[in-house]
């Protein structure tokens, strides 16, 4: 896997993350900070989430997170769009 499809998973997962109504993002921030990235985040089950201090309404909806964020992210297959995180260069 290249650099370019490492960040645009990154900023798959963290569309996904913004798109989970039930998640704060001071709560987003503190899961990735607990495990490790924001892929695992998304990755993880609700148990993982909920041991990580995740409320249990957000643990829920984290897990079908990634697929809503890869549909939103759809329309930007598009040629010129581009999905970047936010610590892509500019």
């Amino acid at each position: 896997m290249n650099g370019r499809q490492t960040h645009a998973g990154e900023a798959l997962a963290w569309l996904g993350l913004g798109l989970a109504n039930e998640l704060q993002p001071r709560d987003a921030f503190a899961l990735v900070e607990a495990l490790g990235s924001v892929e695992a985040v998304v990755r993880a089950p609700a148990r993982v989430l909920e041991a990580a201090g995740a409320p249990a309404a957000a643990a829920s909806a984290i897990p079908g997170a990634l697929g809503r964020a890869e549909t939103e992210a759809e329309p930007l297959a598009a040629p010129g769009a581009t999905l970047a995180a936010c610590n892509d260069a500019a």
